[in-house]
């Protein structure tokens, strides 16, 4: 049956009114899809952000207590290092507010709030950077200047023998191994054999010898022994001559060795002197190898205490 003119284009009116209604039914439910795909999105972002600030307030409170708790610097003056940590703990306590504010504002969805974080947080970001980069750099300069403070004096052994007094370094009179001689005594007719046997006794290398506190000399034992063997060697002589051998057989040999040891073999140093002094005083002859204090400096004055070249080395190389 065919269809009039006027039966047409009614009939093709209403198919385009049931296309209309179809596709406006089909964008409407994919706008709705796209809107719940973004609320999704923005809930996840906003847990994001929300667990971003709680780590990022967790890491300035941490910062705030290591000001707080900071020690200081023997370097810094009282006022300036108080002012600075003052600062700097308002300073990071302001960009906490700052900062969970913002976040509670953005998950609440105010308009523009969004925006605003994304402003502030840089400007935030970069102060809290600078007041660790004072502090945490600061500890690392000071860390370092340390480092070469304790380098330098290692390798320079005149200052720091400069930095110690001789006097502290000083095994004192009283507790000397020694022989303090009454002034009736002689100390030209100690045997040599006897003193041998003290050193070995007493586990020691050396063995000074005073008369009431002053001091008169100081034998080695490897001195002693030398002098000995010589004696028994080139002179033939006997076990019980070697025994009666006296320092006055040192003093009056002919060996010019000899002669140096009693003549240069200490040096005096004044009580006030630093152990550099020492170690110069002891550099000025080659056989002499020990350094005592006396009030002023003078041999002939009572000993306060002794310096060998071993403690010298020991508290600076050379």
């Amino acid at each position: 049956m065919a269809l009039t003119t006027a039966q047409g284009d009614s009939l093709s009116q209403t198919l385009r009114g049931d296309t209309v209604s179809v596709d406006t039914i089909q964008f409407q439910q994919i706008l709705e899809q796209l809107k719940a795909v973004d609320e999704k999105t923005a809930t996840l972002n906003q847990w994001v952000m929300f667990l971003a600030t709680v780590v990022v307030v967790a890491a300035l409170a941490f910062i705030a207590f290591r000001l707080l708790s900071k020690p200081k610097s023997a370097d810094d003056s009282e006022d300036s290092d108080s002012s600075r940590n003052i600062m700097a703990f308002l300073v990071v306590i302001a960009s906490m507010v700052t900062l969970v504010l913002l976040s509670i504002i953005v998950m609440g969805k105010t308009d523009d709030a969004q925006s605003i974080f994304n402003q502030v947080l840089p400007i935030l970001a970069t102060w809290v950077g600078t007041i660790i980069a004072f502090y945490f750099g600061k500890e690392n300069f000071e860390a370092a200047s340390r480092s070469v403070k304790d380098m330098v004096q290692t390798l320079n052994p005149k200052e720091k023998l400069e930095t110690l007094l001789a006097k502290d370094v000083m095994i004192p009179f009283e507790k000397l191994k020694c022989d303090n001689l009454s002034a009736n005594d002689k100390p030209a007719d100690l045997k040599l054999t006897d003193i041998r046997q003290k050193i070995i006794t007493n586990k020691i290398k050396r063995w000074p010898v005073f008369q009431e506190k002053v001091f008169k000399f100081i034998l080695h034992r490897s001195t002693i022994e030398q002098f000995l063997s010589a004696k028994a060697i080139d002179e033939g002589k006997t076990a019980a001559e070697i025994g009666q051998l006296t320092v006055n057989d040192m003093q009056t040999s002919s060996s010019e060795w000899l002669k140096e040891i009693f003549q240069y073999g200490a040096g005096f140093i004044p009580e006030d002197a630093s152990l550099y002094t020492a170690k110069t005083v002891l550099d000025e002859y080659v056989v002499r190898n020990d350094v005592f204090l006396t009030k002023s400096g003078q041999p002939g004055e009572e000993v306060l205490g002794w310096i060998s070249n071993v403690d010298i080395a020991k508290h600076g190389k050379y």
